[in-house]
């Protein structure tokens, strides 16, 4: 199964985040029992977890963590094998209808955090291009003869312009310029 860029157009999917920052996430202060977030686990392969937040009157708060598997034939996930789903979205739309085996039915997606933007330093001042894989093509604005310019989102979270330079126009220190 390929990466769906279409999950990050989803308030509860928070992308490629380690289960310790998933973790701080759901458990940040004055969020529901029953908040959630679904991310793209840190092995090998496409694998996704949930991750939900566990509020107990004895055990005080807990995080739980569930590994979505995939069907064998690339075509839905599960939890358990007894349920069965097309895809992300409608597993989260079931559960948040019940818990069903879970420890609490979905309530709330995770607020994401907002990237910080690093300050423009002697050593950062000429280095603008970001990793492409923390950027999202969603929407083109416009094009001209040298380049692309599309509406996007940077990790997930940030919308931003994205400037693209068409292949054998120009220098890319003078598209930079």
């Amino acid at each position: 199964m390929k990466f769906l860029k279409s999950n990050f157009n989803y308030r509860w999917f928070a992308g490629r985040i380690a289960r310790s920052q998933a973790e701080r996430l759901v458990s940040r202060q004055n969020l529901p029992k029953g908040t959630f977030l679904i991310r793209e686990r840190e092995s090998e392969g496409l694998e996704y977890a949930l991750t939900i937040r566990d509020d107990n009157n004895q055990r005080g708060l807990n995080v739980k963590h569930y590994k979505i598997r995939r069907l064998d034939n690339d075509e839905g996930y599960f939890i358990t094998p007894r349920i069965k789903f097309r895809s992300l979205k409608e597993l989260v739309s079931y559960y948040s209808e019940r818990a069903d085996g879970l420890c609490g039915q979905l309530t709330f997606p995770a607020p994401k955090i907002a990237p910080t933007r690093p300050e423009l330093s002697r050593e950062t001042q000429n280095n603008w291009e970001i990793p492409r894989d923390q950027l999202e093509l969603r929407e083109k604005l416009g094009d001209g003869n040298f380049g692309e310019v599309w509406k996007g989102k940077w990790r997930g979270i940030v919308d931003v312009a994205i400037k693209t330079l068409k292949p054998g126009t120009m220098s890319p220190e003078a598209f930079l310029g």
